[in-house]
């Protein structure tokens, strides 16, 4: 026998089967769709949208992901297996990738880039502020659920 063949069935080989069903399809369908109308738009209106700007977001926001954003989750995701308990771990692993997506794709306006001097209504806001607002409500809603899932499977295990 293989150790294949001895090694126990697990979650690990459900996950590394590809995305599939009607649910799936359908939003696939969907997206494409929305994604494309979106580009239909911004090649019909490149007056007012300036493709090459959006182009040169896109390009930068994939840059920054493989740079910045996957090295960072790689190396918080190592350092939490070592700092905190199983329980919350995977929960908090998600909430700070999800923290660190936001923080990411606001550079833009944290930039103030497109902001122009002769029209005020353009990026108006306090970003940097906000920017702080939305993550910690992002990171308190990501440990409530993660903390109410770790005293619901404490409780159900009878611990």
């Amino acid at each position: 026998m293989s150790a294949r063949e001895l090694a126990p069935e697990s979650a690990a080989a459900d996950s590394e089967q590809a995305p599939s069903g009607a649910p799936w399809r359908i939003g696939l369908i969907v997206g494409a769709t929305i994604f494309a109308i979106g580009l239909v738009g911004l090649a019909q209106n490149a007056r007012q949208t300036r493709p090459g700007n959006w182009l040169e977001y896109v390009v930068g926001a994939l840059i920054a992901h493989d740079a910045l954003l996957a090295p960072a989750v790689l190396a918080g995701g190592f350092l939490l297996t070592r700092l905190v308990p199983a329980a919350i771990r995977g929960g908090l692993q998600a909430t700070l990738a999800v923290c660190g997506a936001v923080a990411l794709i606001s550079i833009p306006v944290l930039k103030a880039a497109g902001r122009q001097p002769d029209n005020p209504s353009l990026l108006p806001h306090h970003y940097g502020t906000n920017l702080a607002i939305v993550l910690a409500l992002v990171f308190a809603a990501g440990m409530l659920l993660t903390l109410g899932r770790a005293v619901r499977a404490r409780r159900t295990s009878g611990r």
